[in-house]
């Protein structure tokens, strides 16, 4: 029998559908690196009425983004209204995107091939998010120069730091390379380098 299955997630619902013998791709979803996350499936017939859930098992497979395995045919846990998998913190420490493979069969049968995404805030790879945070401290910089006010100035420093300890330690965009860590090195080099001027200026 062919079915529909609708896969749901905690950050937002991301609908697919797909048909027996027959496997689709999907749009990432995004996981927090380090955190536990629950994959869900609900499945629905052809007549959008749903599957039968006591007696079609659902298993899944995920892959790392190197190849590797690190879930194979696992059974999902069939619940009143969906299937469950539950994703554990050493299963999600990995940055990149994910392959999952999900087969069911029994009354209805079906499989599809979709990915998810591990970084590190759980959201959307936005290169433009990473840009405006480090335009907002350097903003805030510049106005504290321009004012010639040391607390302003102060808080666009500490901003940089912090911003360029995160990129060192969890990357940029769910990266994380030698550009990544040259960005970081400048943006602390930067911060740095204001933390002496302001130094300088309270001495005088």
């Amino acid at each position: 029998m062919r079915l529909k299955i609708i896969l749901l997630m905690f950050l937002g619902m991301f609908l697919i559908s797909f048909v027996s013998a027959a496997a689709i791709e999907i749009e990432p979803i995004f996981v927090t690196q380090g955190g536990t996350y629950d994959l869900k499936l609900r499945c629905f017939d052809t007549n959008n009425l749903p599957c039968d859930y006591d007696n079609t098992l659902c298993q899944i497979s995920i892959d790392n983004p190197d190849g590797s395995n690190i879930i194979n045919n696992q059974t999902m846990t069939a619940n009143p209204t969906y299937y469950n998998y539950t994703l554990v913190q050493e299963q999600t420490m990995i940055i990149g995107t994910h392959r999952v493979h999900t087969t069911c069969q029994g009354s209805n049968n079906a499989f599809s091939t979709w990915t998810y995404e591990v970084n590190a805030g759980g959201f959307a790879s936005s290169y433009g998010f990473y840009f405006l945070i480090v335009l907002i401290a350097g903003a805030i910089v510049l106005l504290g120069l321009w004012k010639q006010d040391i607390w302003i100035t102060a808080l666009g420093t500490l901003s940089f730091y912090l911003i360029g300890l995160f990129f060192l330690m969890k990357g940029i965009a769910g990266m994380r390379n030698n550009v990544t860590l040259a960005i970081s090195l400048v943006i602390i080099g930067l911060a740095a380098i204001l933390s002496l001027k302001m130094g300088q200026e309270a001495i005088q």
